[in-house]
């Protein structure tokens, strides 16, 4: 992977990328038959909380069928069909079903209020939704007022007043499961996703057919997993959590997840599937370094962890190594919704690799090198000038896998979509060796004078305290300093620390401008969207 006229290029980008010319759901159903009619009888997702279990035989078919019957509902090309809910199965089935019938999904996170659900619903004009049985009252009160809502489908045995139960869906015989969809546009959507909004109001974006297609396309044959066990801990109504489920399914792993998550559930999880790989927030791996009696649960089996969201506290990238026994790899991926999965570590080969070779091997604190396909370049933010190695500046990526737009939003989408590139809002660099290093947020910058400091450098030191649990640092304003840095802290239950013992202990880590002069505030919880990013505007509201 070169550097040219300081652009990193990844495999394969010099040359165009032939992007299959076939509709998401066509493309999804077509490798899923291969993987049922060679592995028909593996077993596809399990979700542990309920032991429910489908294999790759039972996806294909199901699939046809919810297609089928959703059809016969009135569900047509380019209609949409939202989805509020955790880790149950059917949560990608009716994805999958969705854009096999032409249409398009949006996933949407399952804490939000009333209000935003009523919201989103009328930007994006779905004319179904799935929930499941714990929310499907909260829903159904919304959509009451919404006219162009048909069905709420719910997930569960129990009958919810105003919904249909999903397995009604399954008892369809497939038979206008469509042939083709040659109907469906390439360069229309296929799949609605919302910016985290951490340091705005959420956005909608719009992923085309041909990006989310392409995307999954660098999955080749040669990746078969078949039997290899995976444990999906990320949230299915988010897009990582659900690109990677789709991801893994194209490589016929055997999938497992929690309906009913918790970070003790976790690993009694990991005791009972013996999964090879695993794939985590960040601030999982914060717990687990920091789970005091962790050596009295079987992790041995786990080989691999996978994390995205947000970048991980150098601490415990280094850690997790010494938490789980047989760890070889820590992948800290990085991308966007808008951009698909831009940087990643090169996988090893675990059967040769061992603890010392893997750790002397890894570049700590680096989200890896430029995927395949991808271009990235860091720019001055005020010039627009092109960067060198170890010059710090805003990320820009350039790949085929690019959203199409923010919904109803021209402007917001010619700002972020500039001249090719996606102007990520992110502060980083590359080094001489062409890997990337992630910083933080511009707009998360908190503006100390003439210095701008970055809140996760004040983060990572802070939860090293033995009392720390969690902690997240905002700009408090100051009329002289323009913004001092103030943290909010979650200690322990079992330990104690005060306002002082924290601003003296961070103040022999931190630069001068990094160090506390907001003060500390202690809070129960630090709010944090489904991706495990803090959320940082909710914490401003509070100064």
């Amino acid at each position: 992977m070169p550097i040219i006229d300081n652009e990193l290029i990844g495999e394969g980008s010099s040359g165009e990328f032939e992007i299959p010319n076939v509709p998401l759901g066509i493309f999804m159903e077509t490798l899923i038959q291969k993987n049922a009619d060679a592995h028909g009888s593996s077993k596809w997702l399990t979700d542990i909380s309920t032991g429910k279990s489908m294999n790759y035989r039972q996806l294909f078919q199901n699939i046809r069928s919810v297609a089928s019957g959703l059809r016969k509902r009135g569900f047509k090309t380019g209609d949409k069909l939202i989805v509020i809910g955790f880790n149950f199965i059917e949560i990608p089935l009716m994805s999958l079903a969705v854009w096999r019938a032409g249409g398009s999904q949006a996933c949407l996170n399952v804490n939000l209020p009333h209000d935003a659900i009523d919201i989103r619903m009328r930007e994006i004009g779905n004319k179904f939704v799935l929930t499941d049985y714990t929310r499907a009252e909260r829903i159904v009160g919304v959509v009451k007022g919404l006219d162009f809502v048909r069905e709420v489908f719910v997930i569960g045995d129990k009958p919810v007043a105003g919904c249909t139960q999903f397995d009604e869906l399954l008892q369809d015989s497939g038979d206008e499961c469509l042939e083709n969809l040659d109907d469906v546009d390439m360069s229309s959507m296929a799949w609605l996703a919302y910016t985290s909004g951490t340091t705005g109001l959420p956005k909608c974006i719009v992923m085309p057919h041909r990006s989310v297609v392409g995307s999954l396309s660098r999955f080749k044959p040669s990746d078969n997993k078949n039997g290899t066990k995976f444990l999906l801990v990320n949230p299915m109504n988010n897009t990582y959590g659900l690109s990677l489920l789709l991801g893994v399914t194209l490589a016929c792993y055997d999938i497992y997840c929690m309906s009913d998550f918790s970070e003790e559930n976790l690993l009694f999880a990991i005791e009972q599937v013996k999964p090879e790989t695993v794939s985590l927030f960040p601030a999982h791996v914060a717990w687990l370094c920091k789970y005091p009696d962790l050596n009295k649960y079987d992790l041995t089996s786990v080989k691999t962890v996978s994390v995205v969201g947000s970048t991980v506290n150098p601490l415990y990238e280094r850690q997790i190594f010494d938490k789980l026994p047989n760890m070889l790899f820590f992948n800290n991926a990085y991308g966007m919704t808008e951009v698909g999965l831009t940087c990643q570590h090169p996988s090893p080969d675990c059967a040769t690799l061992d603890k010392s070779s893997a750790i002397a091997g890894r570049v700590f604190r680096s989200v890896g090198l430029v995927g395949p396909y991808c271009k990235l370049k860091v720019i001055d933010s005020d010039t627009g000038e092109k960067l060198g190695a170890n010059q710090v500046g805003e990320i820009c990526i350039q790949s085929p896998f690019m959203l199409k737009e923010y919904l109803n939003k021209p402007k917001e989408t010619a700002d972020f979509i500039r001249g090719g590139w996606a102007h990520t809002g992110d502060k980083g660099y590359y080094d001489k060796k062409e890997h990337v290093f992630v910083l933080g947020r511009y707009k998360e910058l908190i503006k100390y004078r003439n210095a701008h400091v970055v809140p996760t450098n004040v983060e990572k030191y802070l939860m090293t305290h033995p009392a720390v649990v969690d902690a997240a640092v905002v700009g408090l304003p100051h009329e002289v300093d323009g913004e001092r840095p103030m943290a909010f802290v979650v200690l322990s239950p079992d330990l104690h620390a005060t306002v002082d013992e924290l601003i003296a202990y961070t103040s022999e880590k931190v630069m001068d401008e990094e160090q506390l002069r907001g003060g500390v505030r202690f809070i129960d919880k630090i709010p944090r969207n489904d991706l495990g990013k803090i959320m940082r505007p909710e914490l401003i509201k509070l100064l």
